[in-house]
């Protein structure tokens, strides 16, 4: 997505499709597990267009941390690249 695309669509009003939960997977540093993630388009939109952590949880060892910057590029290219 070009730069002025993707600013356009960051100051566009939010429509439904904003609020869809968009699903990722993380690997947890201490069990070595991947672990689903899910929020919604537009708060991944928001974290990742500002430069903000996108943080993952993983339930089984109560566990949080910063995705890496290569799943971070890997999510932006996959959701936000048209």
């Amino acid at each position: 997505m070009n730069a002025i695309r993707a600013q356009r669509a960051f100051h566009e009003t939010p429509t439904a499709a904003a609020y869809e939960p968009v699903q990722f997977v993380s690997t947890c540093p201490a069990c070595k597990q991947q672990r689903v993630q899910r929020c919604s388009r537009n708060a991944l939109m928001r974290l990742l267009h500002h430069g903000h952590a996108v943080e993952a949880y993983c339930a089984a060892c109560d566990e949080c941390w910063r995705i890496s910057a290569r799943e971070r590029a890997h999510l932006a290219a996959e959701h936000f690249a048209n």
